[in-house]
């Protein structure tokens, strides 16, 4: 029963006129020995006001009353049970809307309440059931087929969720509840553009839903339309300024194109409302990372891990602050502790063995070199800090294999061929020298500058390289 009507009749002529009137004046006055009561109606209209109100507090004790002076009204039972869902107090609503359905069997929104509540209790095959004995009682009533859709979509029937969806919008018109039912649908088959459509039809129909908002930038963010889902996040949290998701989302997105003072902002802000949230900890910590602000980055760092000791992420990104402070002991601290919990993250091992080059403890290096390649043996950086590290070893058999692999996973990077020549030119092999600094030089011209700076620093052999290289080609033109 709608709650449309309840100023037009008040069957006690003392009664304020107004259904606002009446709110007031019992809200706040009804005695602990039960002393001015509204009657039963005015309970049932009172009940009604706050429930479509989204005042769930008020209906509850409204309710209550209605209920005990018509314990006969399957109404009075459903209306209550309606009212402890909205307060997801489900067990008491289950309860309840039993007593409504012993009274009236046939009483269809109790009867949708009750498949409400199942699927809320993730009993949603129960609930479908009951769904289907409402829509036999009413094979057109739009509330049970709303239900059914949102039932099907707990199932993960989402096509057979939009069937009535789009069977409810042609019947029903504008509705914002039908819009964003099916803006979820498409999400979750992933035909993206019609989801967002929706949600934007739903927002024009209710604009200050801060869910809504929040739910397009999420989109817009999956589509890497960050500059739109930034927008949208921004009328999120300026209708709900307490909303976390928002506030995290929102300074993601300003991460991703690179803002990262207002990243720093926006993080600030979520951890404000959700002060031991680990991502949003660890996100803002990167961020900090990120803009070269270590000491800050290791602040939140340290507070994560005072939270959670065994976050690795924030292991990782600690050490790699005091990586870039230059104080490799206590990176590499970061780097073991992290590799107790991931053993397999190629990325901590890397770390971890340039953190070791930088101590000059080159062996440990190599050993930590290797593990990165047993975990990913197309890393084509990691080869090639590999050989050079074997290569200032003075290992340059080893090296050379290192080298010719990396040629061959990435024959169009100048790197592995310009490295393979420092080999060569270390065995005394001047011509293939030449031809592998001749290749390097095709790929990046560039590197013509890093020869006459590297090899004429490191060998005697400049004059003979050159050379060999003109007899190649003319190497030396612009």
């Amino acid at each position: 029963m709608s709650a449309t009507g309840y100023n037009d009749y008040f069957p006690d002529d003392e009664l304020p006129e107004r259904i606002e009137e009446a709110y007031q004046k019992y809200k706040n006055s009804i005695g602990p020995d039960g002393s001015n009561l509204p009657g039963i109606d005015m309970a049932e209209h009172l009940t009604l006001y706050c429930i479509d109100n989204e005042n769930y507090e008020d209906a509850l004790i409204f309710s209550e009353l209605w209920t005990e002076f018509a314990p006969y009204s399957s109404e009075a039972w459903q209306k209550k049970a309606l009212v402890l869902i909205n307060l997801e107090r489900f067990e008491q609503a289950n309860d309840n809307i039993r007593k409504a359905l012993s009274l009236n069997p046939s009483d269809i929104d109790a009867r949708i309440n009750l498949s409400a509540i199942l699927d809320e209790k993730g009993n949603c095959i129960a609930a479908l059931d009951e769904i289907s004995l409402a829509l036999k009682l009413d094979p057109s009533n739009e509330d049970a087929l709303f239900q059914k859709a949102v039932i099907l979509q707990s199932l993960e029937q989402f096509e057979e969720a939009i069937k009535i969806l789009k069977f409810l919008e042609a019947y029903d018109g504008h509705s914002g509840d039908i819009y964003q039912e099916l803006a979820f649908s498409y999400n979750a088959i992933n035909m993206i553009d019609l989801s967002l459509d929706y949600y934007q039809k739903a927002i024009n129909e209710d604009p200050f839903d801060s869910n809504l908002w929040y739910n397009c930038g999420i989109i817009h963010n999956y589509k890497k339309q960050f500059e739109k889902a930034i927008e949208c996040y921004d009328m999120a949290v300026t209708l709900t300024d307490n909303f976390f998701d928002a506030w995290y989302n929102f300074g993601n997105s300003y991460a991703a194109i690179g803002k990262l003072d207002k990243t720093v902002e926006c993080l600030l802000k979520a951890i404000e409302i959700n002060p031991n949230d680990p991502e949003a900890l660890n996100n803002l910590a990167g961020a900090y990372g990120d803009n070269g602000n270590y000491i800050s980055a290791i602040k939140y760092f340290d507070r994560l891990l005072g939270i959670h000791p065994n976050y690795y992420p924030s292991l990782f990104g600690r050490g790699i602050c005091y990586d870039a402070l230059e104080q490799y002991a206590r990176a590499l601290e970061n780097y073991d502790a992290a590799l107790k919990i991931n053993p397999d993250s190629a990325d901590l091992w890397y770390a971890k063995a340039d953190a070791l080059y930088n101590e000059n403890r080159l062996e440990e290096s190599i050993r930590c070199y290797k593990k990165v390649l047993e975990i990913n043996p197309r890393d084509t950086g990691c080869l090639l800090d590999f050989g050079n590290t074997l290569l200032e070893m003075e290992k340059p058999k080893e090296s050379k294999d290192v080298f010719r692999t990396l040629t061959i996973l990435e024959p169009d990077w100048s790197e592995g061929y310009y490295a393979l020549a420092k080999v060569y030119v270390l065995e005394d092999n001047i011509a293939d020298a030449a031809v592998q600094l001749h290749k390097a030089f095709i790929l990046d011209s560039e590197k013509k500058e890093d020869f006459k700076v590297d090899f004429q620093k490191t060998t005697s052999k400049f004059d003979l390289l050159l050379i060999a290289l003109d007899r190649i080609s003319n190497w030396n033109k612009p």
